[in-house]
């Protein structure tokens, strides 16, 4: 498979709590810009800052995930802190619909999986999307969530190699094993300075790297 680099634009809405009215909350978008990259079968997807000087992208911030030896790997946020949460390549079961449309100047045919719904393109051959949604026909140039938008702007087929990595100094969890360590509140804790540090992970908590 040749290499190929996609650009996204982000929309996200959520609803502002503070607004005093007796009205509907007042609905806020807020919107950022994505790099997915994928070479040497490794895959990866993060905030367009992550890329560094077009020759490595970083696998950090929120929603970046890294995909490599059929498990994925994502960049997860509790409180002030990043941990990297590990977990096997998720299989959906989409539903292929016969609607088209075009999208960053290419044709796409809808997929529907739940509540979510990709746009995939049948001639760009890779199976890849944004956020590890990967495995459909085609490339994926929009994904669509109830509170959240993902829109390419830009493809590079046969992009550049990119270096596709992940930070090797953060702690690494299962999936099961964050959360529970999320719903039980232990994942932090405040030191006597009452400044948020993270908790190391107990034994058996962590798998093991994988180069």
């Amino acid at each position: 498979m040749h290499s190929v680099t996609v650009y996204y634009d982000v929309s996200s809405n959520f609803v502002r709590l503070d607004t005093i009215s007796d009205a509907a909350p007042e609905m806020s978008e807020k919107t950022a810009k994505y790099v997915m990259h994928f070479s040497n079968n490794k895959y990866g997807y993060a905030p367009i800052e992550s890329l560094n000087d077009k020759k490595q992208l970083n696998i950090y911030g929120p929603k970046a995930v890294y995909i490599a030896h059929k498990e994925m790997i994502a960049c997860e946020q509790m409180a002030l802190k990043y941990v990297m949460v590990r977990e096997p390549i998720r299989s959906l079961k989409w539903k292929i619909t016969k609607e088209r449309d075009i999208v960053c100047g290419y044709p796409c045919i809808k997929a529907v999986v739940g509540d979510t719904v990709a746009w995939f393109c049948e001639k760009l051959k890779e199976p890849l999307g944004p956020m590890g949604f990967i495995g459909l026909p085609g490339l994926v140039l929009k994904i669509e969530l109830p509170r959240l938008v993902c829109v390419a702007t830009q493809v590079e087929p046969n992009a550049a190699r990119l270096s596709v990595v992940y930070p090797r100094n953060l702690p690494i969890y299962s999936r099961q094993e964050f959360k529970k360590q999320r719903k039980n509140r232990q994942l932090f804790r405040l030191d006597d300075d009452d400044n948020l540090k993270l908790n190391k992970p107990t034994h058996g908590d962590v798998l093991p790297d994988r180069k």
